[in-house]
């Protein structure tokens, strides 16, 4: 069916990050797992949810392909949008406040005036909450793909390059 491939991919990470076969992921390679098979940190939230701290059940194969198999459907399979938002969400929030957005500016583009910055978050930040959703940084990013000639593109770089240029925040805020 539809979710063969994914429950395929799920099933070699949990192989993978099984260490000596026990049959079950810990926290630890649960995390690993999450990582290598979306790209991206699980957020603090999914982890207590799946695998709680106080009682962590055995997280057999089972349960990290009815995790993963629906999560993996439902991503565009050449979608980089959640690793470019996950580098500006340091904190695994779900979020991007105006200071993630301002420390990672003058990390990358400290050239971009803070009004700049200030008004590109505000334009964003649709209900005017504070905080840009996965959702909202989603629709600017598609708009800004549609705009954006092929060659600019975003590609599937990883984000723990260590060249500035490579970073993801770089094409977020690099001028037209």
């Amino acid at each position: 069916g539809m979710g063969t491939p994914s429950v395929k991919a799920a099933t070699v990470v949990f192989h993978d990050c099984d260490t000596g076969g026990k049959g079950f992921l810990t926290r630890h390679e649960l995390r690993a797992a999450h990582i290598q098979l979306f790209g991206w940190h699980i957020s603090a939230f999914d982890l207590e949810l799946l695998q709680p701290k106080a009682c962590p059940a055995a997280f057999e194969l089972s349960d990290f392909c009815a995790y993963a198999v629906p999560k993996l459907l439902s991503q565009d399979p050449h979608d980089s949008v959640r690793r470019h938002f996950s580098a500006l969400d340091p904190y695994c929030n779900g979020y991007i406040t105006l200071d993630d957005l301002r420390n990672a500016a003058g990390e990358v583009a400290p050239h971009i005036p803070a009004a700049t910055v200030r008004l590109l978050f505000c334009q964003v930040d649709s209900d005017g909450d504070g905080r840009v959703s996965f959702a909202d940084f989603a629709s600017l990013m598609e708009a800004a793909r549609r705009e954006a000639p092929a060659s600019t593109r975003p590609g599937g770089e990883h984000c723990a390059s260590s060249r500035v240029g490579a970073s993801p925040k770089s094409r977020f805020f690099s001028s037209p």
